[in-house]
């Protein structure tokens, strides 16, 4: 599946407002360094990611998505790719979300 979205410049990330929590998918899709399309916004932790490590836009309504595709296609289109600028992923990791699981188990 990274193989895959390797081959993408835009994931899309669904959010809901009724349940705050992360999901698997974004910290994958941190990883894979990709603009991550967050909709809608959930308000809360993906929200959190998503603006802490500047990995892409949340939107809430059905032009947002509009307007920040047509910006993306746009820019694609001039480069050839999408930036993605994130940063301080790497808090995100598989290794350091280990690490603060077995600290939070020790501490039982």
């Amino acid at each position: 599946m990274f193989i895959e979205m390797q081959k993408s410049d835009v994931l899309l990330l669904a959010g809901t407002k009724t349940v705050d929590g992360s999901c698997a998918k974004v910290y994958d899709y941190l990883a894979a360094k990709k603009f991550i399309l967050l909709t809608p916004n959930d308000e809360g932790t993906l929200q959190k990611i998503i603006r802490e490590t500047n990995s892409g836009a949340i939107c809430d309504t059905e032009k947002d998505v509009l307007e920040t595709l047509e910006t993306a296609y746009s820019e694609w289109q001039q480069t050839g790719m999408l930036a993605c600028n994130s940063s301080n992923i790497e808090k995100y990791s598989r290794k350091e979300q280990a690490k603060r699981l077995a600290t939070l188990i020790s501490l039982i």
